[in-house]
């Protein structure tokens, strides 16, 4: 909590910095340079309200209603945005497990999940080759021992990889840590939203040892009709 406070700190600074270094040259500049400064202070105003609301979800994931999901349709939905944005230069190669069962969920909060992993995917590959690999399976007999909880089964596996450059060795041991990053000008957040999302449904997440690129596996536990 104590290293949060203090990078959160930082964090907050820069833009600040730049907040009052447009305010100040506001008031000397002329009329033609206003229209620049004003917008650096609202683009610096909304990365603050950004950075303050990623740091609130890490508090409490809240859970509006769990609902059988498939989870093919939380991949289509992140895929089908992503192409249309961010990942627009990168080619999606899907091995998908049609038998998979469903899972019980909260469809938004996994969407914003999943879209935190292909977007970071997406920003890691060049911008030409660049590909990313979504797999799902399922395996039966699969179990981990989370917090509380022994030998959990969590059979449904998703996995995100990419053909990039890799997980900088600096961060491994803590990459879902906030403000764990070395993208320049990330925050850091994303990856530990997406844990704490996984967990709240029963989950867990994480990196794998490949030799190229960087793959990121997410399981879930399934549902089963009674």
């Amino acid at each position: 909590v104590s290293a949060m406070g203090s990078i959160l700190s930082h964090e907050i600074k820069n833009p600040l910095a730049s907040i009052s270094g447009a305010a100040q040259l506001l008031q000397e500049s002329s009329i033609n340079n206003k229209e620049a400064l004003i917008s650096i202070i609202i683009d610096e105003t909304k990365r603050i309200e950004s950075l303050i609301d990623r740091v609130e979800l890490l508090g409490e994931v809240s859970i509006n209603a769990l609902n059988q999901i498939n989870i093919h349709d939380v991949l289509d939905k992140v895929k089908r945005n992503s192409s249309q944005g961010y990942g627009s230069h990168v080619y999606f190669v899907e091995d998908y497990d049609p038998s998979i069962p469903l899972i019980l969920g909260d469809f938004e909060l996994l969407v914003q999940a999943f879209h935190n992993l292909f977007k970071n995917a997406c920003e890691s590959v060049k911008k030409k080759g660049g590909k990313i690999f979504v797999k799902t399976s399922f395996h039966s007999g699969i179990a981990f021992s989370t917090t509380g909880e022994k030998n959990k089964k969590l059979q449904l596996k998703v996995s995100i990889m990419d053909n990039g450059p890799g997980v900088s060795k600096n961060i491994i041991s803590d990459i879902f840590d906030p403000f764990s990053t070395t993208k320049l000008g990330g925050s850091g957040l994303g990856l530990s939203i997406v844990s704490k999302i996984i967990l709240e449904h029963g989950g867990i997440i994480e990196l794998d040892d490949v030799k190229e690129g960087a793959c990121f596996n997410v399981y879930l536990p399934v549902f089963f009709q009674r």
